[in-house]
């Protein structure tokens, strides 16, 4: 039984012994950019403001910070065009974990930080810390923060919720100004009317007055060429509508004939990029296969190693107790002789016995409640290093044969390619011969020599040179035969390398173990036969009781978690109801706004008349205008011109009532659907992730996509 603890807390330790006894907490794992380079991020550390260290992590994203106890630290993750995230660290500790010898100092705590492009689709902004590593009591370690993750998701849906607010109500009040804009100028315009309709009032008093001195032949001449004018007038006015409507019909042609080769080309593009995600699935599929049989071998490999090393480990403790059980004989035999000389003070002894036992099974049960944590935490950090280290393995073998793969294929694409060439240059030799005989039949006999001649030359100079290649070929092959055996010759020696400095470890582990038993055999002799056996009824009966109140605090936990996962479901499903609920609501609002202003838009243009707006407008394809409209660096007065001749385009363009673009991006699909009503065409899109996400936006006024709710992007896209 001794034996056992002592392994134990060997077990527990050695994790300790592999770290330091220095006083830092080591923090590492890999940090991983969507789409982009590792090697072009930065990792800043600081603590209360102020920068400690900053570091641009290899290739492979990995990094490691040591960091001291009883601080806050802040770790920042940021690329150019990335979104940047941060993380904290609060590495207090309460002074009883760092005097526990079984906790302290604690184990490296690893984690996985992945960043994501800034675009136009994805605009996010992490003021906060999005995750905070701390120490929790519940485990006696550390860990992530769930209660501040999920208080920093409700700050961030908070804010996200107020910024809405506030830019509905800033465009209340736009629509509010404009209103008012409106019925000023409005006024003014009706004012100017009246001043004109004044100024023509009076200039037909005159006219009247002057018509009437005029003599009778002036006023006939002058109707004449009025009737002239006006004949003319209505001329030009049938030709140009005449004109106008064959371009607007051949304008529609050529938007049709447009339109289809638009549709055949991006149908012709979906059924590519379908055929590439399946054959995509298929290499998947076997590159998974070829994983799990890797893993499968490793994990028997494994399994055989711990076998072999148990047993190793059950042969020694069997050893020492053999050991301990002979030296425990000779002990009761010299105590039975001391206690037949020392009898007067036996029954002292055993009250005193009596007494001491029941203070030392009390200190027993503490003891053996710390050794049964410490083997519990002992027992799951060595399962999630074999795991971690089980997973590095099948990742690194996995990547051995990938590369030896493409090797092989690389390989077999470059004789295929020697080998078309070879079989090119003979066709190229009998296809010249061919011609050459064809045109030596017309010649003399004496030439007919010649041409044979000719022939054969022709064909000796095809062996050399398909002799030259298959020199070259054989040559190619040996070196690439050398390179291969050079490479698993080198890969064999690490394994054997790796698989003699992990038995050396073994056998020093198993050492080690062994000497600490025969010093703990020779502690334990100091015992008494009699006080080993109550205090083994002792463990046996607090380990029964101990497991029981596990048992039941488990039950109860267990019960507790279930109840609080059907209260937190409940309660996520309400939050979405109300969320979806306010959003439609909004959206309506937003949509009746919208009509309002189209129709006092309306009003304004019916009052100024037929005015010729687009002079002054820019020119050019849509996505020219689209960019000049979204260009910060021009003026907002330029931007509104460029917006407004954006619309006008969009109207000229998509001149059907319905115009759905289908957009193939990485990692996503784009849905764009085009709505034309009475010339004012709106934009609805739809965003589909690879992993499975679903987002529906619509384009503002200023060219900006806003989120919408499912049910209003397909009730607006169905019409």
């Amino acid at each position: 039984m001794n034996i056992k603890y002592i392994f134990i807390t060997l077990l527990f330790f050695l994790p300790s012994l592999l770290v330091g006894q220095k006083d830092i907490f080591i923090v590492f794992g890999k940090l991983k950019v969507k789409g982009g380079d590792e090697e072009k991020s930065t990792i800043t550390l600081t603590e209360n403001g102020n920068q400690i260290k900053e570091v641009q992590p290899p290739r492979n994203g990995k990094f490691e910070f040591e960091l001291d106890y009883d601080k806050n630290y802040i770790l920042t993750f940021k690329r150019r065009g990335y979104i940047t995230k941060k993380i904290q660290v609060n590495t207090k500790v309460p002074a009883a974990a760092k005097n526990d010898p079984m906790l302290f100092p604690f184990r490296p705590y690893e984690f996985r930080v992945t960043l994501e492009e800034q675009n136009d689709d994805n605009i996010v902004v992490f003021n906060q810390p999005v995750g905070r590593i701390k120490y929790d009591p519940s485990i006696r370690d550390f860990g992530y923060d769930m209660d501040y993750s999920k208080s920093i998701q409700s700050k961030i849906a908070q804010q996200e919720k107020e910024k809405k607010q506030e830019q509905a109500q800033q465009k209340k009040a736009q629509d509010k100004a404009e209103q008012a804009a409106a019925e000023i100028e409005a006024k003014r315009l009706a004012q100017k009317e009246k001043e004109r309709r004044a100024a023509e009032e009076r200039a037909k008093r005159l006219a009247r007055e002057k018509a009437r001195a005029d003599s009778l032949k002036r006023v006939e001449a002058e109707q004449k060429r009025k009737d002239s004018i006006a004949r003319a007038r209505k001329i030009a006015r049938q030709k140009a509508r005449a004109d106008s409507l064959k371009q607007a019909q051949a304008e529609q042609r050529r938007q049709d004939s447009i339109a289809e080769a638009k549709r055949i080309a991006e149908e012709r593009e979906r059924r590519l990029a379908a055929e590439k995600r399946r054959q995509d699935s298929i290499q998947k599929a076997k590159e998974e296969a070829e994983k799990r049989r890797l893993a499968e071998l490793e994990r028997k490999r494994k399994e055989e190693a711990e076998r072999k090393r148990q047993e190793a480990i059950e042969r020694a403790q069997r050893l020492a107790k053999e050991k301990a059980r002979a030296d425990s004989i000779k002990r009761v035999e010299a105590e039975q002789r001391r206690q037949d000389s020392i009898a007067r003070a036996r029954k002292l002894a055993r009250e005193k016995a009596r007494a001491d036992s029941l203070k030392q099974a009390q200190a027993e049960q503490r003891r053996q409640d710390s050794i049964a944590q410490a083997k519990r935490a002992a027992e799951a950090r060595e399962a999630k290093l074999a795991e971690l280290k089980r997973r590095q393995d099948s990742i690194q073998k996995a990547k051995e044969a990938a590369e030896l793969r493409r090797q092989q294929e690389a390989e077999q694409k470059r004789k295929k390619e020697a080998e078309r060439k070879r079989k090119q240059a003979i066709e190229r030799a009998q296809k010249l011969a061919r011609e050459k005989a064809r045109a030596d039949s017309l010649l003399k006999a004496q030439e007919a020599q010649r041409r044979k001649d000719s022939i054969a030359e022709a064909r000796r100079v095809a062996e050399a040179r398909e002799a030259k290649l298959a020199e070259i070929k054989s040559r190619q092959d040996s070196i690439q035969k050398a390179k291969e055996a050079a490479e698993l010759r080198r890969k064999r020696e690490a394994e054997q390398k790796r698989k003699e400095e992990a038995e050396q470890k073994r056998k020093e582990a198993i050492k080690r173990t062994r000497k600490l038993a025969r010093e703990k055999a020779r502690a334990d002799s100091l015992l008494k036969v009699q006080e080993a056996q109550r205090r083994k009824d002792s463990i046996a009966e607090a380990r029964r009781v101990a497991e029981a109140r596990e048992a039941k605090l488990a039950e109860i936990k267990s019960r507790q978690d279930s109840i609080q996962k059907a209260k937190e479901a409940a309660e996520l499903r309400r939050q979405r109801e109300a969320e979806q609920k306010r959003k439609e609501e909004n959206e309506q609002r937003r949509r009746e706004a919208a009509e309002r202003a189209r129709k006092l838009a309306q009003q304004k243009a019916e009052s100024q008349g037929k005015q010729t707006t687009g002079d002054d407008l820019p020119e050019g394809t849509l996505a020219e205008l689209e960019n000049m409209a979204k260009n910060s660096k021009l003026s907002d007065a330029e931007r509104q011109k460029a917006i407004k001749a954006y619309k006008n385009k969009l109207a000229e363009v998509y001149t059907r009532q319905k115009t759905v673009k289908e957009i193939e991006k990485p990692h996503k699909k784009i849905t764009k659907v085009f709505i034309n009503e009475n010339g004012l065409v709106k934009v609805y899109m739809k965003v589909k992730h690879d992993w499975g996400g679903i987002f529906y936006f619509i384009e503002d006024d200023d060219l900006t996509y806003r989120n919408i709710s499912k049910s209003i992007y397909l009730t607006e896209t169905s019409k």
